[in-house]
């Protein structure tokens, strides 16, 4: 498995200002294996925690190295359905970051729209814990359909890439 980093570039700034770290595989016989083909198996498998970990490792790790060398990006890391609802998720988290000494807002972890619906509340309360410790998320396949996530709003001027990225209000 290796981790490939998709930047974005904000048209405003001039530069990348995020990248999305991207998990592959490539096979000795058969080549390079779609996440389409691989993830599926790791969900099955029970491996796709232990993947999940990893590359929210490795992103924090590089995310810092990048830092070091002047260039201040912020990591997305795509999180799996059973990652997201993991009770320890925000503790894993602040391990990862403090492990990398990687500050949080150089973190945006994405959770797709399904698993986002699937139980709103749950997902709310999540997204605002990790709001709270300073970590940014996305809702990833939100062109699907429109709908009402709580007390979730579009963060007016923040950059997207065929997706809406909205951050979790505070609920007042």
């Amino acid at each position: 498995m290796q981790l490939h980093y998709q930047p974005q570039w904000d048209l405003h700034a001039g530069r990348v200002s995020m990248v999305e770290a991207l998990l592959r595989r490539n096979d000795p016989l058969l080549g390079p294996v779609g996440p389409v083909r691989f993830i599926p198996v790791a969900e099955t498998t029970g491996l796709i925690l232990a993947l999940d970990d990893w590359v929210l490792e490795q992103a924090c790790r590089q995310a810092l190295a990048w830092r070091d060398v002047g260039l201040a990006v912020r990591v997305a890391v795509n999180l799996s359905a059973q990652q997201f609802h993991r009770r320890d998720l925000v503790g894993q988290v602040q391990e990862h970051l403090a492990a990398a000494g990687l500050p949080a807002h150089a973190l945006e972890l994405e959770i797709t729209e399904s698993v986002a619906v699937a139980d709103p509340m749950a997902a709310h309360a999540m997204c605002a814990a990790l709001t709270t410790q300073g970590v940014r998320w996305a809702l990833d396949g939100f062109w699907h359909r429109p709908f009402v996530f709580g007390a979730t709003q579009a963060a007016a001027g923040t950059p997207a890439k065929n997706r809406a990225r909205v951050c979790c209000a505070a609920a007042a």
